[in-house]
């Protein structure tokens, strides 16, 4: 495979993706990836018009399970074995596939790779296999044809020269863009959010897919990198033990993309299928039920309301929330509801399934009450008035002070109210939402505090 320089990398990628795009209708068969759950690791199946490819094992003990699910699915050779990178937790068991499926190449990002998975083989045939199997080291930019789909190598275009076991070797991951018709999955290996978004800057748009395999398990994604791909599904290959954190699980619900989790206790393994336009999936488990913990919820505007779902199997966390009406009421990928505008929407809670809850919820309007109902101050004085909006400890952003009659008395937007000239007016206190309240001021004159004649005596002319 002919190496490209570093500044035509990603020319060759936007033309390779045209190229795709132009040519990519829809095929008989289609495009298949299965996503493994396979323990806290990566172990993904290509299918593409009778060619296969197969995304590392895990640790060397679940080769045997990734051998014995290919053979389930009548998968018996691999035109490419990919080794991500030189971590034992990725391609530990490598060896066991080699030997099994004899792919006709093996693609790495470095030799460090091929060291590692002859080191994992214990059995004497896997050694050999090994040893006589094709190892090609990619770089940015090549290309690999797989059936009718294009697989693209994103990164890495450098190597990190460091030990096998270090955290610098998750940066030399293979990141490569599978793209069938006008559908991109993106598999990221343990590459980190960092080195991520700094593709995305370097090659604008590089990372936009349809189906995002989440990197370095179920650790969390950045919003720049949802941003970035903005997938229509994510997937997290992990464990029970391992579940994506709750900040990363509400980034992604609400960015608006599916959650597929491989965990035995969430999807189990996840099929998703191409057919060059449109995507659907499959997965061995999903809730059997989901249920809101009361049918109505009942929250102010500008305040916010926890629910809670009860879950079938318990566990499970790959919910996705989304309110009827956002102008009434907001949910976030957590389910904390937030009051918007004073009325009534529905909140749903729905699985990969289809399974769902619904609540209905109601917004009540914050209100606004003056703690004073009359003030009486002398003219060319001034007195603050105090306010409280209800409920107790509800922020507001912006309240408005007027005055009636302004001749008589003043107001200003800390509420301090000034007398001018005596009489009687009423200073009000306004909410965004138009909620208000009232005080009624009377402006006393300056009280004469005694009377003097000047001067003290006069003479003057009868007449």
């Amino acid at each position: 495979m002919k190496r490209i320089n570093h500044a035509g990398q990603f020319a060759l990628i936007l033309f390779l993706m045209l190229v795709a795009l132009m040519c990519g209708a829809a095929h008989a068969d289609g495009l298949t990836v299965h996503y493994l759950d396979i323990g806290r690791n990566d172990g993904i199946l290509i299918e593409c018009d009778g060619e296969c490819a197969f995304i590392d094992t895990g640790a060397y003990l679940y080769g045997p399970q990734a051998v014995e699910y290919l053979r389930s699915v009548g998968v018996t050779h691999l035109k490419y074995y990919i080794g991500t990178h030189a971590h034992e937790d990725h391609i530990g068991g490598g060896s066991k596939l080699i030997f099994a499926m004899n792919p006709d190449a093996v693609l790495q990002p470095h030799s460090g790779v091929r060291e590692q998975i002859l080191r994992r083989a214990w059995a004497k045939e896997e050694r050999t296999a090994v040893q006589n199997a094709v190892f090609i080291n990619t770089t940015a930019g090549q290309t690999y044809t797989l059936g009718s789909a294009t697989l693209t190598v994103i990164s890495p275009s450098r190597i990190i020269q460091c030990r096998a076991e270090s955290g610098a070797e998750n940066d030399n991951s293979l990141v490569m863009r599978l793209k069938y018709g006008s559908t991109v999955f993106l598999f990221t290996g343990d590459c980190t959010n960092t080195k991520l978004v700094a593709l995305e800057k370097e090659y604008p748009g590089a990372l936009d897919c349809d189906v995002l395999k989440s990197a370095h398990h179920g650790a969390g994604v950045l919003p720049e990198v949802l941003e970035a791909c903005s997938p229509q599904y994510v997937v997290f290959s992990t464990s029970d033990k391992a579940l994506p954190a709750k900040q990363t699980l509400k980034r992604v619900s609400e960015c608006g993309a599916t959650m597929l989790i491989t965990a035995p206790g969430q999807n189990s393994n996840v099929i998703v299928h191409s057919d060059g336009k449109t995507l659907s999936y499959s997965t061995a488990k999903s809730p059997a039920s989901i249920g809101f913990d009361r049918p109505e919820y009942a929250v102010y505007e500008g305040r916010q309301q926890s629910t809670k779902l009860h879950l079938n199997p318990a566990g499970y966390v790959g919910v996705t929330y989304s309110s009827r009406d956002d102008a009434v009421a907001r949910v976030d990928g957590l389910g904390v509801i937030t009051g918007v505008s004073p009325g009534t929407t529905t909140i749903r809670a729905a699985a990969v399934n289809g399974v769902a809850a619904e609540c209905v919820v109601t917004v009540m309007p914050t209100s606004v009450e003056m703690r004073s109902s009359e003030l009486v101050i002398r003219q060319h004085s001034s007195r603050t008035l105090r306010y409280t909006v209800l409920p107790k400890g509800t922020r507001v952003r912006t309240v408005t002070w007027t005055s009636d009659d302004p001749q008589i008395a003043t107001v200003s937007d800390r509420g301090v109210v000034k007398g001018i000239t005596p009489g009687q007016t009423i200073v009000r206190v306004t909410l965004e939402n138009g909620s208000q309240a009232a005080c009624a001021v009377v402006i006393e004159p300056i009280p004469a505090s005694g009377v003097r004649i000047s001067p003290g005596s006069a003479t003057i002319t009868i007449g």
